[in-house]
C-alpha cells in the first residue's frame, strides 16, 4: 500500500518482494490486486490499478511484453520487441495502471547472459517511461541479481516473505491452519514438540505446511484418531493411506 499510494513521478518508488517458493507470494499479490478492482472512466474504457502477469520462462523482452498486452486483452503477434514496448507504454497510460507486479521473475531476470541484464533495466524503463510502480516478485535468489546494478537497485525497495520459525508468528499461523482442520478433536498444533515437528518436515513455507497436514488430516480420518500426531506426520508426509 505504502508504494501504491507514491504519487507519480519520474523516479518512481518500486519493489522487490522475494521469498522461498510456495510461500504464498502470489496468494498475497491475488489478494492486494483485489483490493483495488478494476472500474470504468467517465471518460469510457477501464481503469486497472493493479496488472499482475506472471514472468516468461525464458529471458526475452518481447514475452514479458506480450504478457502484459494480453493481460490489457491486446495482442500484437510478429511486431518487433521495441513496437511491443511502445504499445505496452502506450496501454498501460490509457488503463491506467499504478502498478505492474511481474510474478515469478526469476527466469527473466537470474542469469548471466546479456538478456538477463538488459530485463533489469528494462524493469527501470518502464517505471519511468509510464510512469508506473513495478513490483518484481521471486525467489530469494533475485535479491543479488538486482543489488549488483546500483541504478536499479536504488529505485527498488525490498521486502521478504522469511520461512516461518517457532515463535508468535509461527505459532498464530498453525493456529489458523488447525481451525480449519476437519477434524474432530483438537491437534494442538501450536504447542511443542509437534510445532517444531510441522515447521520442520515443511520447510517453514506455508504450501509445504497445509500439504503436509492435508496428508495427516487424511490419514487421522482414515485410522480414527481425529487429530494431527507426530506419527500421523510422518505417514502423511509419506502420503501413506491405511
Amino acid at each position: 500500500e505504502f508504494v501504491m499510494a507514491c504519487p507519480r513521478r519520474e523516479r518512481m518508488m518500486n519493489l522487490l518482494l522475494s521469498g522461498p517458493e510456495g510461500n504464498g507470494k502470489t496468494t498475497l499479490v491475488r489478494r492486494f490486486q483485489q483490493r483495488h478492482p478494476v472500474f470504468d472512466l467517465e471518460a469510457g474504457g477501464t481503469a486497472v490499478p493493479v496488472l499482475v502477469v506472471s514472468g516468461p520462462p525464458v529471458p526475452k523482452e518481447a514475452l514479458l511484453h506480450d504478457a502484459i498486452l494480453s493481460a490489457l486483452c491486446t495482442a500484437l503477434p510478429n511486431r518487433s520487441a521495441e513496437d511491443k514496448r511502445y504499445h505496452v507504454i502506450q496501454r498501460l497510460r490509457r488503463h491506467q495502471v499504478r502498478m505492474l507486479v511481474i510474478d515469478d521473475v526469476e527466469d527473466l531476470l537470474v542469469g548471466k547472459s546479456r538478456a538477463h541484464r538488459l530485463n533489469l533495466e528494462l524493469l527501470k524503463y518502464l517505471s519511468q517511461a509510464v510512469p508506473v510502480t513495478v513490483v518484481a516478485v521471486g525467489t530469494p535468489a533475485v535479491l543479488p541479481v538486482m543489488q549488483r546494478n546500483f541504478e536499479v537497485a536504488s529505485r527498488f525497495l525490498t521486502a521478504e516473505l522469511p520461512r516461518w520459525t517457532l515463535g508468535p508468528d509461527g505459532f498464530a499461523l498453525l493456529e489458523q491452519f488447525e481451525r480449519s482442520l476437519p477434524l474432530k478433536h483438537p491437534s494442538k498444533l501450536s504447542r511443542l514438540p509437534l510445532a517444531a515437528r510441522i515447521l520442520d518436515q515443511s520447510n517453514g513455507t506455508i504450501g509445504g505446511i497445509a500439504n503436509l497436514l492435508r496428508h495427516a488430516a487424511i490419514r487421522a480420518i482414515a485410522d480414527g484418531t481425529e487429530k494431527i500426531t507426530i506419527p500421523g506426520l510422518e505417514a502423511g508426509n509419506e502420503r501413506k493411506l491405511l
